[in-house]
């Protein structure tokens, strides 16, 4: 698995322990951690929102058609 995939399936791992444990705390305090719950969200969706780039960056560098091929191709359709 790359690095990228391991990163964010840690990430939604610790979301979803994190939001059990402060569901936990809610219950048993009655008082829960906005700002921390607000925060961690937050940062998580960050990188996510840069993983998403960086994937598409990838993607669209992948799927580039070389330069030559397209030039080659444009001076055999003038040559006719």
């Amino acid at each position: 698995m790359r690095f990228l995939k391991r990163l964010l399936v840690a990430i939604y791992g610790f979301l979803g322990v994190f939001a059990v444990v402060c569901l936990m705390l809610w219950v048993v305090t009655g008082d829960e951690p906005v700002t921390l719950i607000t925060g961690v969200f937050a940062a998580a969706g960050v990188e996510s929102i840069v993983g998403g780039i960086i994937k598409f960056k990838e993607a669209k560098e992948t799927t580039k058609p070389d330069v030559s091929e397209e030039t080659e191709a444009e001076n055999n359709g003038r040559a006719e």
